[in-house]
């Protein structure tokens, strides 16, 4: 569902900085049933379709929702 990377240097594998990092979410596998208070749904409802009625009943629930849309 999800992968999550950061990037290092390969031949003495030291991790170049722990600031950036990259992460994969697979949206199709995340479950409808998801709990709605999880970020990462919040996340992939607001990426996947910002005016939907599912983000708009999430502003209403998760504060991190309500600053995206401002």
């Amino acid at each position: 569902m999800r992968s999550h990377y950061r990037l290092k240097e390969i031949e003495i594998n030291e991790e170049l900085t722990d600031i950036m990092e990259m992460h994969f979410i697979e949206i199709p596998k995340l479950e409808n049933n998801t709990d709605e208070k999880d970020m990462l749904v919040a996340w992939t409802e607001f990426l996947k379709n910002a005016e939907s009625e599912k983000v708009r009943s999430l502003e209403l629930t998760v504060e991190e929702v309500k600053r995206l849309r401002k």
